[in-house]
């Protein structure tokens, strides 16, 4: 019982210690005081996002009342160029003032209510994109301009860190180009999905053309799985082919993206004469009466459908010798396809970069003599650092009608494993020295003949259509880093 009697009187001595202290709770709490809300992130800098379609761009700026008792000031904003030069010394920046005829305040005054306001900023885009072409400006060096305002009250404008007045506000333009962008699904079972979209909330008509595309298809694609760029042969509208959506071509106000389903039911199949490669083309495309860019416009659709054919040469025969006459014409026949003898054509000249002179050469289609040619040997003293890839350039003396290629393999030497076929506008070699002469953005690639490390020794594979003088055959793999060839036979 004594021990409670202890306690009461120890509750009842800290009572009275602590009623002798002051309460100063209130002395630290902020008075009433209003500020842009976000001038203080952004490092003070805000951004209005334009594009050069637009007339006019409205931005809302806000305003906060803080402290403890909420109060209903009449809050006014104006335009003031005074805190930039403060702003670029205390930031080390070099800000500048945009044009006043480029913004406005259209609604500068307000009254707080449940602590928010806010004010109205309009900024004349083509006003601001003329200033810049006219003064040589980028888009980004536009972002050192700003419109600076400055909030005035009854109420205690608030600061922030003593060094950015939260009474300021500026704001640069963010400009930008309207383009629209597509992209499309891969050609699967002879279908796909196109989208033409527009990457920002469209508020306006947007107009433009969506069709098969072959003509004057200017734009160079990068072969996929290959390391040099090249054109594609490509195919007309099929007969057969058809554009789900195909008469949509507008967005409405609210509409950013439409979606249209390719359906061509040939696609999968090989055919002479014909490519199985296309291109789509979205263009005239007009947002809000101006013409805009449109990205990724040509969209290409590459095929692999090139057939490939593999036959074996018997053991005791495989320089060529002894073999029946018909041997030689049943590789791609079965595509349509006949092979061009030196009865048909002039021959060709085969221009390797790499060559090992002592081993004969390729010296044109079924010449029997048993010669082959061979790259040179790699770290074997014959100055060849890559001996993989090797490039050979072949000039057939004429412009033929190509469907297809014939590579003969030196037997026991089953290499190379990859071979890719390209057409060649115009070239110049000089093979004393190893030297290819020609550009890439002249290459049409046609078609690729992959093997397996027992495939045989004959290899034939169709291509896209093509009529020239001059090929680019690439060897891209080998097993043994070598690569040898006794007969190249052009197919139609």
């Amino acid at each position: 019982m004594k021990n409670v009697y202890y306690i009461v009187s120890f509750m009842m001595a800290l009572a009275v210690f602590f009623g002798c202290i002051p309460d100063t709770r209130d002395a630290n709490m902020p008075d009433s005081a209003v500020y842009f809300v976000d001038n203080a992130w952004r490092n003070g800098i805000q951004e209005v996002t334009m594009y050069d379609v637009q007339d006019k761009v409205e931005l809302p700026v806000h305003v906060y009342s803080a402290g403890l008792k909420e109060e209903s000031p009449v809050v006014t904003a104006k335009a003031d160029e005074s805190y930039i030069e403060y702003y670029n010394v205390v930031n080390e920046k070099s800000l500048k003032a945009l044009p006043s005829d480029c913004w406005t305040i259209t609604k500068n005054s307000a009254t707080v209510a449940n602590r928010k306001a806010s004010f109205n900023v309009e900024f004349d885009a083509v006003k601001i994109f003329e200033f810049a072409q006219t003064n040589k400006l980028s888009f980004d060096d536009m972002k050192s301009y700003v419109a600076s305002l400055k909030l005035e009250s009854d109420l205690k404008i608030a600061t922030y860190k003593d060094t950015a007045s939260l009474g300021y506000y500026m704001v640069a333009p963010d400009m930008r180009a309207a383009a629209a962008r597509v992209s499309a699904t891969s050609l699967v079972e002879g279908s796909m999905v196109l989208t033409v979209e527009l990457p920002f909330d469209n508020q306006w008509d947007f107009e433009y053309e969506v069709e098969f595309f072959k003509t004057d298809v200017e734009d160079a694609f990068t072969t996929a799985g290959n390391s040099i760029p090249a054109k594609y042969v490509f195919a007309s509208k099929p007969a057969d082919a058809t554009i789900e959506n195909e008469d949509v071509k507008t967005m409405a106000p609210g509409t950013s993206s439409v979606s249209y389903t390719i359906n061509i039911p040939s696609a999968t199949e090989w055919k002479k004469g014909t490519s199985t490669n296309y291109a789509f083309k979205v263009h005239n495309a007009v947002l809000n009466g101006k013409q805009i860019n449109v990205e990724n416009g040509t969209v290409a659709v590459v095929r692999n459908n090139n057939k490939s054919v593999y036959k074996d040469i018997p053991d005791a025969n495989y320089q060529n010798t002894d073999l029946p006459a018909d041997y030689f014409m049943k590789t791609l026949t079965g595509f349509g396809l006949e092979p061009y003898t030196r009865d048909q054509h002039l021959g060709f000249i085969w221009a390797a970069e790499s060559v090992q002179t002592s081993e004969g050469a390729v010296t044109g289609p079924f010449d029997g003599k048993g010669q082959y040619w061979h790259s040179l040997y790699n770290n074997r003293g014959y100055g060849a650092l890559n001996a993989i890839p090797c490039r050979v350039i072949v000039d057939l003396k004429e412009e033929l009608s190509l469907n297809g290629f014939e590579v003969w393999r030196r037997h026991n030497n089953k290499v190379p494993r990859e071979i890719e076929f390209y057409a060649l506008e115009d070239a110049s070699y000089v093979v004393s020295t190893a030297v290819l002469d020609y550009k890439d953005e002249d290459l049409t690639y046609l078609g690729k003949l992959e093997l397996d490390k027992d495939v045989s020794e004959v290899c034939a594979t169709t291509v896209d259509p093509i009529s020239t003088r001059y090929l680019l055959v690439k060897f891209t793999k080998s097993d043994n880093k070598v690569v040898h060839c006794t007969e190249f036979v052009v197919w139609n």
